[in-house]
């Protein structure tokens, strides 16, 4: 993104009197050097970790193993939300098909609206940009401008019949139409424009200032203000964006360069310079956090636009008609592919000797055998929390009872060794030549089941792999964002 290719400038090593710094007696002259060491990337976290771990001032110790959390969640959310740039080259195209050609390359769901006037007109725009970059350019070329919805019809899975979309289920796999992802993109008429940061595979975008989910606060000088939260359908290395889980605001100022906080009931007023977590508070739209399961009368037609969340700022009672600059951050999970869930380096010691895993997912070797003819047989155990603990429409891939999956197993139905990925001693992949499933136990809470592997030799390593949910952090700077 922007903001942190911005912080990216300096790809030197940090100097030791900078890391210093960070335990100097000003309380300015610390937080300046942060700055400074940050802006150094990840050609910072040998020395910051380092220090972390070995410098003599508490203070430098402290300071420096969270600047380095810092950078190293900058640089994976920066290789997880990176973006092939998509090339241009229409001229005298019609409006509807060059639409349609950007919708097929950048997979986002844009749509002309039905009251788009001549949408054969002909467009012209070249050049090679980043895929939400592509839109804004299209926009600025044919005169269009993106029609932002409070409310979005429940959108139908590929392939299934409208009418069933209020009795289905809020939670039906890896592709969730009600996804912020999937939500379309309608393009009407107008002068484009709005401030955005549109660099990476989030988008962050303002919404006009008459947009009706603003809200402000009269009495206590704060104004709800609505962003556009916008990922790309899959994000780097088959990552899938869930949702917001808050926004960390760093900067902020009005029209008039006055200082603009983010506002928290429950929190001392933050100082002015420093930043702020806004959790809860921060994903206000009406509705947004009511349980997607409906009731028994079935699901509503409609539901609030995943892609807005409210922003609540601290404007005090005072005119402003924009902010001259908004920075921060946008908290979020995305869930990622093929991820090692669990390892297993020793399979013939590990049998018997405890369950292995990280999180959520445990996986245990209950027995190992070879029988005279040199045939293994290995069976494991898998625990899991059961599929309605992840309530959230987009949460279930990993575990759920979904099509093309079988319970608890983690891999796909008629082909569960397919999680499983074992290797021989020299490292070489080697297939079951037969699997068995067994039992399966769900208390409510959490869920396992047993599998049996057959293999012609002995294998040596197991790996056990899935989708995991991992948060990132969104850099975001905007410039002009009006106010309600």
């Amino acid at each position: 993104m922007l903001g942190l290719a911005l912080t990216l400038t300096l790809a030197t090593p940090p100097s030791p009197a900078l890391l210093a710094r960070l335990g100097t007696a000003a309380f300015a002259d610390r937080e300046q050097a942060g700055r400074e060491l940050l802006g150094h990337g990840p050609d910072a976290l040998p020395a910051l970790a380092d220090a972390a771990r070995s410098h003599p001032d508490p203070e430098v110790r402290r300071r420096a193993a969270a600047l380095a959390d810092q950078v190293a969640r900058s640089a994976e959310t920066a290789a997880r939300t990176a973006v092939t740039p998509v090339r241009l080259d229409f001229h005298n195209t019609p409006l509807a098909a060059a639409v349609a050609e950007l919708r097929l390359r950048t997979g986002i769901p844009l749509q002309l609206a039905a009251d788009v006037a001549s949408p054969d007109r002909p467009v012209t725009v070249h050049g090679d940009l980043a895929p939400w970059e592509a839109v804004e350019a299209l926009c600025l070329a044919a005169g269009l401008r993106e029609r932002v919805l409070a409310e979005v019809l429940l959108q139908p899975m590929p392939g299934e019949p409208l009418g069933s979309l209020r009795r289905r289920p809020p939670s039906v796999g890896a592709y969730h139409p009600d996804a912020p992802a999937n939500v379309p993109l309608i393009l009407a008429d107008g002068p484009a424009g709005l401030p955005g940061d549109r660099s990476g595979g989030v988008r962050v975008q303002a919404v006009p200032a008459d947009f009706p989910g603003h809200k402000i606060v009269r009495g206590v000088g704060e104004v709800h203000l609505c962003l556009d939260v916008s990922p790309l359908p899959v994000l780097a290395g088959g990552g899938r964006w869930e949702e917001v889980t808050g926004i960390k605001v760093g900067r902020a100022e009005d029209d008039c360069g006055r200082p603009v906080t983010a506002a928290h009931r429950d929190a001392p007023e933050p100082e002015v310079r420093t930043e702020w977590l806004v959790l809860g508070g921060g994903l206000a739209v009406p509705g947004l956090l009511a349980p997607p399961f409906g009731d028994l009368h079935g699901r509503p037609a409609t539901r609030p636009n995943p892609r807005l969340v409210t922003l609540p700022l601290r404007v005090g009672d005072r005119p402003a008609r924009k902010l001259a600059v908004l920075e921060g951050t946008v908290l979020g999970d995305v869930t990622l592919p093929n991820q090692p869930l669990a390892v297993i380096d020793d399979l013939p010691r590990a049998a018997g000797r405890g369950s292995h895993g990280a999180g959520d997912v445990r996986l245990t070797v209950l027995r190992l055998a070879t029988d005279a003819a040199g045939r293994t047989a290995v069976k494991v155990r898998v625990d899991t929390p059961n599929q309605w603990t992840f309530p959230r429409a987009n949460r279930v891939a990993n575990f759920g009872l979904f099509p093309g999956f079988a319970p608890s197993l983690l891999g796909p139905a008629g082909s569960p060794a397919a999680a499983y990925r074992f290797t021989d001693a020299a490292g070489r992949p080697l297939a079951p030549s037969g699997v068995a499933i067994g039992t399966l136990v769900d208390d409510g809470l959490r869920q396992s089941g047993e599998l049996e592997f057959q293999f012609d030799r002995e294998p040596a390593r197991l790996v056990l792999v899935g989708e995991k949910t991992v948060p990132v952090e969104v850099p975001f700077r905007l410039r002009d964002v009006p106010l309600p």
